[in-house]
Parts: C-alpha cells; structure tokens; sequence
C-alpha cells in the first residue's frame, strides 16, 4: 500500500501540483491508502485544501455538501480512493452544480466499468488519471482473444456462455429450432450462428487494462520457473534439511514457496522479475487516461509509468502529446509533460 502511496504522491509532484483535494470512500482501507499518499504528499511540498468521506449510504443532502466543498474549493486535483458505487451518487451531484473542470486521480482499487456510469459523468471523469498495475503488452494474446471461437474450443464450458452474454443470442438446442426465435422471460433473442466477429466488439471488447491479466500471466512463469529448479535440483545439493531436495511426489507449499522467492526470469517483453527481501516483486505502475472524444467514444489510453526501480526524480515517466484531460465548460486540453 505505501508503495502505491509513493507513487500516486510522486505523479502529483511530477506535473507540479501543489494543492490536492482528497476523495476516499468510508471504509478503513480506503483512509490508511489516503493517509500514506497525504504523507507522502505533504513531504514533498504539496498541500491539501479538503478531505472528504463518501458513500452510496449517504443522504443526498450530504452528498450536495460534499460537492459544494468540492466546487468552492481552488484545488483542481482531486485525488480519489473510492469504489465506484459510492463515486457515482456524487458525480450525479457534481453534474447539477456543473463542476467540469477538475483532474481525478485513482488508486488501482478504482475499477472503471464504462457501461456503469453514464456519459454525462465520464464527461466530468474525462481526462481523469487512474493507476494500474504495469503491464507490457503480452505477445499474441490480443490475437489469441480475438480469435476465440466456440467450434476452435468445443471442451470450454464457458465459452458459449460468454459468446450468449458477448453478442446477446441464444444457441440453439438443435439444428431445426433455428428457424424460431428464442425468448426469454417474455425477451425475444436471436439465435447465435457463429458467424459473430468478436473484433465487432469494440469499445466493450477492449484491451486498455490488462494488468491484472499480466499479473497472473507472471505469476504461472513464476511458479512454472520455480518447478523447474525444483526438477533441477540434485540429491546432497538441495536446499533444505541435509541438502536435500523437495520430494516432488510429496511437495509441502513451504517448500515451493522456497523456490519462488528465488526466481528471476525474464519475460518476453524483455522485463526482468524476481522477489526482493520481502517477497514483493519491485513496484511497476502505468497511468491510463480517460479520454472521451465529442462524439463519446471512450478509451483509455497508457500515458505513463512509474518504475521504482528508476533513479529518484525519473521514476515518472509521461508520454508527450498523448495525455487528455477537461477544463472549465468541459473542453478538452492535450497536455504533454505539463498543466
């Protein structure tokens, strides 16, 4: 948790912001996150102008105090460690007063479902900056997902579910019942034909933030590298008790996790992954920016990164030319290393 603190401090002291406001929803979690980031902040050099609780719970009369506090504030950063259920009822508040002109930053706990909210309140998001995970593009998994198919991968149990859920059909139960159309609690369907593209998808079927994906992706290279030195190992030279080796019939979790704290690989995309002292794989972190264009189209694009294993003062990196975010009445600003 404080190395993400760090790294949401370290963003804001990058683009040489010094009045922050602080958004975090009423759970204990979310006020240790902001706690560590107001820390740090306040470390180095930046100033805190209000500090605001939230919750769907809340009253709408507390929720409209919320955002006055918000809008008579001068502080155009707000930075948010808040579920999506309880930010929605207050951006509902923020659109009746009209305050369009602030600069939203999120934790990695923030996970943005485009279809949960509506477009007039990723208008006030729009340019927002939200912290994920880092996470490099994966050789052919792009490929990989568009290419799924029910007839490629008849043993799948989860692949017509998700390809009836994907393009809103109903499979036929047998070849002749084609020729009717489905219902469903009183809901006519069309039936799927297999002739659906999954690259139609888009913008639902989007791959922006993947890093929760690529997390797992190195944690199966973690632990497959870690079975291996363990086939490796040769009796009298192992690691435990009379230089023995793991019994691999028998394998005890201590004993693996033995072996994965002392992996190092590296991966296809040419990073390298090992465990520090504290079992912690050293802190990677991408920016993704909200953008969402006149005609509200919605992406989210990767602006940026933050690499502790960098010298202090460049372990924030941000793309020039790339990054967007709202002004005043809404109108969008590209920016590049600068407010």
């Amino acid at each position: 948790m404080h190395l993400q603190a760090s790294a949401l401090a370290k963003l804001v002291k990058h683009f040489g912001w010094s009045w922050i406001g602080i958004l975090a929803s009423d759970y204990d979690v979310c006020y240790v996150a902001m706690k560590q980031m107001k820390e740090e902040a306040e470390g180095m050099g930046v100033c805190v102008s209000f500090w605001e609780k939230i919750h769907d719970s809340y009253s709408k009369e507390k929720m409209r105090v919320i955002a006055e506090r918000i809008r008579s504030s001068s502080a155009r950063v707000i930075v948010c460690d808040c579920f999506e259920l309880d930010l929605k009822p207050l951006l509902q508040e923020l659109i009746n007063f009209n305050i369009t002109d602030k600069i939203w930053i999120f934790p990695t706990a923030f996970i943005l479902s485009t279809g949960y909210f509506p477009m007039t309140s990723l208008r006030i998001l729009n340019g927002s900056l939200i912290l994920v995970l880092h996470a490099p593009e994966m050789p052919n998994l792009k490929t990989f997902l568009e290419n799924l198919h029910p007839s490629r991968y008849p043993e799948d149990i989860f692949i017509h579910s998700f390809w009836e859920a994907a393009f809103d059909c109903k499979w036929p139960s047998n070849a002749s019942s084609t020729v009717a159309r489905p219902r469903e609690s009183g809901v006519e369907k069309h039936y799927c034909t297999g002739t659906e593209v999954l690259g139609d998808l888009e913008p639902m079927f989007v791959l922006s933030d993947m890093s929760y994906t690529y997390q797992n992706y190195l944690a199966v290279y973690a632990l497959a590298w870690a079975l291996d030195d363990m086939l490796l190992c040769k009796p009298g030279m192992g690691p435990f008790l009379n230089d023995s080796c793991a019994d691999m019939e028998q394998l005890k979790p201590w004993q693996v996790l033995h072996y994965v704290r002392n992996v190092r690989f590296t991966t296809a995309t040419g990073e390298e992954i090992f465990f520090d002292q504290n079992g912690d794989v050293p802190p990677a972190f991408d920016f993704l920016n909200l953008q969402v264009s006149m005609n509200d189209t919605v992406q989210l694009a990767k602006v940026g990164t933050y690499d502790s294993s960098f010298p202090e003062g460049k372990q924030v990196r941000v793309k020039d030319g790339i990054m967007m975010w709202n002004t005043a009445n809404s109108q969008v600003r590209v920016v590049s290393d600068g407010t």
